[in-house]
Formats: structure tokens, C-alpha cells, sequence
């Protein structure tokens, strides 16, 4: 690993110590980010996490902006995000804020029978997709949900869920616009 990723872990982790500790797994995903981030950088690229926590979102994006030559961006699909993904890479190739979040439509008939977001959360695990590639689920009451994913996931689940894995719900791609809470 590199040293100055360590060093700037240290020191993320010296900063949040006092605010009542850091959980040896946030280290863990914290230090894999900034070393990936390095290699991004290096190689002038930009590389994309899956979706993260709040506690892993908030460590790695105040390492990442001790260390020079490398521009950050936390993504959601909408402001309020709980769960983003962290692109990281060198500032010249980081012009843009990269497309890494897509949105789908979960529809339905739930007004007999109202879903919570674990019926959504589940249906999407059980067609074989992890939480990692899962961003926020936003319940619509009985018009059902709006889901954040990862894009290389809306052919799969858009076919997946319509093909039957769960009647009940019928899901499309969605505009990010909407989602400007």
C-alpha cells in the first residue's frame, strides 16, 4: 500500500477518533478507496466504488481531500443521498461529474397491500444482484418505489423483475431530473 494513503487514513482516523471512533471495517474500505484513488490518478483515469455507506462516504471523502492530485466526487442519483459511490481520479480527468448512478421505477398496484422498503430491497437481492450495487430505495406510498443502481444493472433488473421474478411490480428506467429533493 502506499504510504501516503496510509499516512492520510491515519490521520482521517485521528480526526473522527475523537468524534467517538472509527470502526475497524470503515478503515479497511476507507484505505482500499484511497489506494485505488492513487492508482486512478497516477494512471490519469477515474475509478467508480460501488455504493457506500454514510460512515465509509464520510472517511474516505476527508482523506481524499488531503491528498493532492486527486478530485473526488460523492454521487447518489439526488442530493439527500444516504448510500453513493465515491469516483475519484486525477483532476484532468475528472472534468465532469461521471455517470454513475441510474434510476428505475418500481410500479405496481400497492394500494391493498403496501410494500416496505425491505419487499423492494428483497425482491431486488433475490434476483441475484448485491447490496453494494444498490443505492437508496425511495417508497412512493402505493405508487411504489424509485430505486438508485448501478447502470450496467437497468437491462438485468428491468428484465428480471418484469419477467415475472415479481409479479406485482413492473420497472423502467427513470430520469435522474425527478429526483431533485
Amino acid at each position: 500500500r502506499c504510504d501516503v494513503a496510509l499516512a492520510v487514513s491515519a490521520a482521517a482516523v485521528g480526526d473522527s477518533s475523537a468524534k467517538g471512533g472509527v470502526h475497524r471495517h470503515v478503515i479497511e474500505e476507507v484505505m482500499d478507496i484511497l489506494d485505488m484513488a492513487q492508482r486512478a490518478s497516477q494512471r490519469r483515469d477515474v475509478f467508480h466504488t460501488s455504493f457506500l455507506t454514510p460512515p465509509i462516504i464520510a472517511e474516505a471523502m476527508l482523506a481524499i481531500e488531503k491528498l493532492a492530485d486527486i478530485k473526488a466526487v460523492a454521487q447518489g442519483g439526488y442530493p439527500q443521498a444516504e448510500r453513493c459511490r465515491i469516483s475519484a481520479g486525477h483532476p484532468d480527468s475528472m472534468r465532469s461529474d461521471p455517470d454513475v448512478v441510474a434510476a428505475l421505477s418500481i410500479s405496481g398496484n400497492f394500494r391493498l397491500e403496501p410494500c416496505s422498503h425491505g419487499d423492494f430491497l428483497g425482491a431486488i437481492l433475490g434476483a441475484g444482484i448485491t447490496r453494494e450495487k444498490v443505492g437508496d430505495i425511495l417508497l412512493q406510498g402505493e405508487r411504489g418505489a424509485q430505486v438508485l443502481v448501478d447502470p450496467e444493472l437497468v437491462d438485468y433488473l428491468t428484465s428480471t423483475l418484469e419477467k415475472g421474478g415479481e409479479s406485482w411490480c413492473f420497472m423502467h428506467p427513470d430520469s435522474l431530473a425527478c429526483y431533485r429533493v
